[in-house]
């Protein structure tokens, strides 16, 4: 196996484990968004109760404001992190796709460099047994063996 081989098998070995880590990315990304999801659900129900509550005194007013705001911050909150959670997740799949064509790639050198290999040793072949054959032919007159000796 010649260096480049040994390269380039080591280049996809590492492509192939790049495009793990890069999937595993892309899962932890796709995890974080589905809870930011929940998170904002669940701080919109908040603020919907907050909000279906009865009007009472002056102050159960004001302490209903004061949580309708605090509610309110929350899912703007909430709504933030989705959206970067979100920014996070087509990040995360940009780059398993990339390591993805990057592992092709290499897979597509490392047969490239196979079938030369595989033709080089087939010409390699071929003239051995040519070597063979015409030196069977030149001593086969005198009964001598291709290494000068007798049969």
């Amino acid at each position: 196996m010649s260096d480049r081989s040994k390269r380039l098998r080591t280049l996809l070995r590492v492509a192939g484990i790049k495009e793990k880590q890069a999937e595993a990315g892309l899962a932890r990304a796709e995890h974080e968004r589905r809870e930011a999801e929940a998170t904002r659900e669940r701080n919109v129900e908040r603020l919907s109760e907050v909000a279906s509550q009865a009007a009472g005194t002056v102050a159960s007013l004001e302490t209903r404001r004061q949580k309708t705001d605090l509610r309110i911050d929350a899912v703007l909150h909430a709504n933030a992190v989705v959206a970067a959670s979100e920014d996070a997740l087509e990040a995360a799949r940009r780059r398993w796709q990339d390591a993805a064509r990057q592992r092709r790639s290499m897979e597509e050198l490392d047969s490239r460099e196979r079938a030369v290999q595989a033709v080089l040793a087939a010409r390699a072949g071929e003239r051995a047994l040519d070597d063979v054959l015409r030196a069977r032919r030149g001593n086969g007159a005198t009964g001598q063996a291709p290494d000068g000796g007798t049969r």
